[in-house]
């Protein structure tokens, strides 16, 4: 069944700052659950933001412009707050 959340190759790989290939490599190894036979149209965006708590290394793009992830101040907009409620202490 598809998930309700699902999201592309793409997307995932993405959020997992990767390439394709290694989002199909996680599918394979198991480490990424995968509804469908087709991997790349059944993935989970929860399960792939697990994961990439697990293998993202985001201090090496906490700055890139591109990431999916952001931290600190930059989080301020996403969240809908302002910049002094999500200012690091």
């Amino acid at each position: 069944m598809r998930p309700v959340d699902a999201i592309t190759l793409e997307e995932a790989a993405a959020i997992l700052g990767c390439s394709r290939s290694t989002v199909r490599r996680h599918v394979a190894a198991g480490r990424l659950p995968s509804y469908d036979r087709y991997a790349h149209r059944a993935l989970a965006r929860v399960d792939v933001e697990q994961l990439a708590t697990q293998v993202y290394d985001w201090r090496a793009h906490a700055g890139d412009d591109t990431s999916y992830w952001v931290i600190g101040v930059a989080a301020a907009g996403p969240l809908g707050r302002p910049r002094a409620q999500v200012a690091l202490g």
